[in-house]
This record gives C-alpha cells, sequence and structure tokens, in this order.
C-alpha cells in the first residue's frame, strides 16, 4: 500500500521560481511482506527514488505518484499534491520600508521600547520583552505580538488595511528574508 503523505503547499522562500520539499513515504506498508522500492515520479519521469527524498519544484502546481514495489514484486500508487507559491510580499519592498518610516524612532537602534526592534529582518525575528513578535507561517498566533499591536492602532501611527494585510501575508508566506 503506498503513502505519499498529505497534499502541501509552500512558498518560494528565495524568489527563485523553485523550492526544496520533503516527500514522504513512510506510512507505506507491506502488510505480507516488505517495501522494496520507492520511486516518486511526476508525468511518468521519475524524479527521486528514496522514502523520504527531497526535490526541487518549479512555482506551480504538481501532482506527484509515489510507486512501492514489495518483496514480491507487487506494486502500489498513491499521489500527492504540491504547490508551490512565489511570494506575494517582500520583507525588503514592503515591509522594511513602512517600519523605517513610522517604527524605527521607538523601536530602532537606538530606542528598543518593550526590547522590540523592526529596523532589520533579523530584529523582526526576536523576541520582545512581551515574546516574539512574529511566527512564520501563521500570523494569527496567540504568543505572536506585531499583527495585534498594527490592528490596534499602536502609538496613532497610521497602521492602515494595506500595511496590516501586507504584514499578514508575508508572516503566513513564512516571514521570508525577502
Amino acid at each position: 500500500v503506498a503513502d505519499a503523505g498529505p497534499d502541501q503547499t509552500v512558498t518560494d522562500a528565495d524568489n527563485t521560481g523553485s523550492e526544496d520539499v520533503s516527500l514522504d513515504g513512510s506510512a507505506s506498508a507491506d502488510l505480507d511482506g516488505t517495501i522494496e522500492s520507492y520511486s516518486w515520479s511526476e508525468n511518468s519521469v521519475e524524479i527521486a527514488t528514496d522514502v523520504n527524498p527531497t526535490v526541487t519544484l518549479d512555482v506551480g502546481v504538481h501532482t506527484i505518484t509515489l510507486t512501492v514495489t514489495d518483496d514480491e514484486g507487487a506494486t502500489g500508487t498513491d499521489d500527492v499534491l504540491i504547490t508551490v507559491n512565489a511570494p506575494t510580499v517582500f520583507f525588503a519592498a514592503d515591509i522594511l520600508p513602512y517600519f523605517e518610516t513610522n517604527c524605527t524612532s521607538c523601536h530602532g537602534a537606538t530606542n528598543q521600547f518593550a526590547g522590540v526592534r523592526l529596523d532589520s529582518y533579523a530584529a523582526v525575528l526576536t523576541a520582545g520583552n512581551n515574546g516574539p513578535l512574529v511566527v512564520p507561517g501563521d500570523s494569527a498566533d496567540p504568543l505572536a505580538t506585531l499583527v495585534p499591536k498594527l490592528e490596534s492602532g499602536h502609538q496613532g501611527a497610521p497602521h492602515g488595511t494595506t500595511v496590516i494585510q501586507d504584514t499578514k501575508d508575508w508572516i503566513d508566506e513564512g516571514a521570508l528574508d525577502n
């Protein structure tokens, strides 16, 4: 019995047009023997031959087929759908300029109110006094403090819906250093 694992959606983390994706056939099983081989293919072209390979996939939607063969030559197949999304929000172009204009006088190199710095990618991923600013991949994480502060209009800064949505999208896309 082949099991190609759950469908996945990933974001091209470095904006190169492709992303490494880990495949997982470890839930495959042979009830009366052992699995001798794993073959992963896309459009009938083999792309990997291990139980848990990492493959590089271009931005787009990919149907990957896992074929397992047991010690008696019997086979089973299962498909997994992998979606590789291009990033839509970029830290350097969309997020950092806003912080530099509206936030770094209180949360920059000179001042770090509440232990928060917003003047670099590394600083945004560092926790402040009240916990993490962001949890990459989850803009709604209750432990993260950045989005709720933006939504509250923190210190009267002009946090409009576009800035808030861009920040959420950037976080949900993995809070990439792009």
